[in-house]
Order: structure tokens, then C-alpha cells, then sequence
């Protein structure tokens, strides 16, 4: 039982830094994401994969209805744009935030493929 609890937790670790990864390098590929300094895109990574593990899932639910519809980009554009509003020094433009999301997403899904084919 201790191992799955350990097993959760790192995945959940390796999850957090891959969203993080994404978040940043979408602020050095989007024009519109733009981060004053490296200190504040990563301050703003951080925040995103925070609300992203706070409240994805709550939107996740909420947003079931649009689940055919790509759900997942429009979960990440929503903390893309909250991130934006919460972080000084991290600004979101709204037109950019639909590319943010698709990068993020994108990111994500091939950086969590190779960690789970690599596991």
C-alpha cells in the first residue's frame, strides 16, 4: 500500500514539473504570453500548474458537457488567462491564450508520453 502512495506522489511530482516545462516554454514561443524576466515565467508556470492541480479537475467536471469539443484546451486556456490575472510580471493577451493552450496542451501530452513509455 505504501508503494502506490509513493507511486501517486512522484507521478503527481513528475506531472506538476512537465506542466511547468509547458508553461514556460509557452511564454518564450507565444507573442502574447509575455513574461518581463525568467523569475516571473516561472513564477507563472508555478502558479499555473498550482491552480491546475487546485482547480483543473473542478473545471474538468463543470465542463463535462463540452468534453467532445476539446475540453482540455479549453481547461488550459481558462488557467492560462487565471494565471495571467494572478501573477504580476506574467501577462496573458486574450487571442494568445488560445495558442498558449494549445502549446501547453500539446507539451504536456508528448512530454507525458515519454515519461510513461520511459517509466
Amino acid at each position: 500500500m505504501g508503494s502506490v502512495v509513493l507511486g501517486f506522489i512522484f507521478a503527481k511530482i513528475i506531472s506538476f514539473l512537465i506542466l511547468t516545462v509547458a508553461v514556460f516554454a509557452t511564454t518564450k514561443l507565444v507573442e502574447g504570453i509575455e513574461a518581463k524576466d525568467n523569475t516571473a515565467a516561472l513564477r507563472g508556470s508555478f502558479t499555473y500548474a498550482v491552480l491546475t492541480f487546485l482547480f483543473g479537475w473542478v473545471l474538468q467536471i463543470l465542463l463535462f458537457p463540452f468534453a467532445l469539443i476539446a475540453v482540455g484546451l479549453v481547461v488550459n486556456a481558462l488557467l492560462l488567462w487565471g494565471t495571467g490575472v494572478v501573477v504580476p510580471g506574467f501577462s496573458v493577451k486574450p487571442m494568445a491564450v488560445i495558442w498558449g493552450a494549445v502549446i501547453i496542451w500539446g507539451t504536456e501530452l508528448g512530454l507525458s508520453l515519454a515519461v510513461k513509455f520511459l517509466m
